[in-house]
């Protein structure tokens, strides 16, 4: 679905029957041609799917105090405690250790 969002007139994003309204780092509008997403379901794709669903989850087993001390580091990088959460627990998954 397309959204509209006020600036200097109005600016269209999104998805609106078969083109999709983006915006450049610039601010620039252009339309593209919608193009069906690939499903690739590569071996590697596929654990990657893994290692994202195995940091979500230990994101909310995470007790409240931790995921605050994510929230406070992440805050001086402009991200959430969440994303940085996930970001370390992937680059992590290398080790086997998670986050930390």
């Amino acid at each position: 679905m397309a959204k509209i969002v006020p600036t200097h007139g109005f600016l269209l994003s999104g998805r609106f029957q078969n083109g999709v309204f983006c915006v450049k780092a610039n601010g620039t509008g252009y339309v593209r041609t919608w193009v069906r997403p690939k499903d690739a379901r590569t071996n590697v794709q596929i654990a990657q799917r893994g290692r994202f669903g195995a940091a979500i989850d230990a994101w909310k087993a995470l007790p409240e105090d931790e995921r605050k001390k994510y929230r406070d580091r992440a805050r001086f990088m402009g991200r959430t405690g969440y994303h940085l959460f996930v970001g370390e627990f992937i680059a992590g998954q290398g080790d086997g250790d998670g986050p930390g």
